[in-house]
Parts: C-alpha cells; sequence; structure tokens
C-alpha cells in the first residue's frame, strides 16, 4: 500500500521531521515484526516535510487498523496498490 504522513503542525525542520519518523518506524516494527518498506521524505510547496512510503501490507483497511495509530503527529493517508505499474510511476514521482 502506498501511505502519506503528513504532519499536523507546519514542521520545516529536517531534525524534527526525522526524530518523528523514526519514532514512526520504530513503532511500526515492534507491531509488524515482518515489515518492509521503502521511504522517502518529500518537501510540499508550503516548505513543510511529509513522508511517502511504499508499504508491504495486506490491503487499506489493514493500514488503518495497523499504521494509522501509529503515527502520531498528523495525518496518514493510505491508498492500496493492485497494479505493479502504479507503483513504479509512484516511486519515480517521489
Amino acid at each position: 500500500m502506498f501511505v502519506t504522513l503528513t504532519f499536523r503542525e507546519n514542521v520545516q525542520d529536517y531534525d524534527t521531521a526525522v526524530k518523528s519518523f523514526k519514532l514512526f518506524t520504530k513503532r511500526l516494527r515492534r507491531k509488524l515484526e515482518d515489515v518492509r518498506y521503502i521511504a522517502t521524505l518529500e518537501i510540499q510547496q508550503r516548505g513543510a516535510y511529509h513522508f511517502h512510503l511504499l508499504l508491504n501490507a495486506p490491503d487499506a483497511q489493514f493500514g488503518l487498523d495497523n499504521v494509522v495509530p501509529l503515527w502520531q503527529s498528523g495525518i496518514v493517508d493510505i491508498v492500496s496498490v493492485d497494479d505493479t505499474k502504479k507503483v513504479l510511476l509512484y516511486i519515480r514521482k517521489t
């Protein structure tokens, strides 16, 4: 699934963003021992950081139940992946 992690606040400090992401991934690994992901950090037009992940999870509902509670810094957007072409386009975009 595709996951976007957005901060509630306008986080423009790199170290703050990365610290929050590391806490998230620590919680994620505790919850899902065999989790695998690819992540990238992106800067929004307003200068705030957010993260994009490609995560090995079965479906969006799984993510809503298990991933969303672990990001305590803002909003989580989840989209199921069912097409390899979409995955490649998503990775190229970020």
